[in-house]
């Protein structure tokens, strides 16, 4: 009877195994599992993102993430929302990018923030980008604006000079 037993985890084991063979794998087999977890979207769309260039694949497990966090305070979904503002920024579509940080920029739990100070400065980014740049320059009468840091990076972005300190996006490669 031992024998069957071990037998039978052994096959269990070794058919887990397989999952943890690379992170896809493992949260592929994870959101089988458990299709509504933010951190898990959010962690395969880095891996598609970040590790296999695959923008399409890491955008649709983002939007994922940012729509299983809503009405919760998961930090991971507003990195996702943050991260799909920034994929569509990099793809050249500036006016997808917009709404997506706009909504990091309205939710009270991220005010403050370094997500909130960087989806700020996407947005400003993205508005020039569209070639808004009354709504660019609107930006600059929000709380985020008196942030002097935030304020001289933008000015450099607005000169066409180097942003020496680039500011980190969750999720994406330089």
């Amino acid at each position: 009877m031992a024998a069957v037993l071990a037998a039978v985890f052994l096959a269990l084991t070794i058919a887990r195994n397989a999952d943890w063979h690379d992170n896809e794998r493992l949260f592929l087999a994870t959101l089988r599992e458990n299709p509504s977890t933010v951190r898990v979207h959010y962690n395969l769309a880095v891996t598609y993102g970040d590790l296999q260039r695959e923008s399409a694949a890491a955008e649709r497990h983002y939007k994922a993430a940012a729509s299983l966090r809503a009405g919760s305070s998961a930090e991971d979904g507003r990195e996702a929302q943050l991260s799909l503002g920034m994929l569509a920024l990099d793809a050249a579509r500036p006016l997808e990018a917009v709404p997506q940080f706009a909504v990091l920029l309205a939710d009270p739990a991220a005010q403050g923030s370094a997500l909130a100070a960087e989806a700020w400065l996407g947005a400003f980014r993205a508005q020039l980008v569209a070639g808004d740049v009354a709504a660019a320059l609107q930006l600059f009468s929000s709380p985020l604006a008196q942030n002097a840091q935030l304020a001289e990076t933008a000015g450099r972005f607005i000169e066409g000079t180097p942003l020496v300190a680039e500011p980190h996006y969750p999720g994406l490669m330089p």
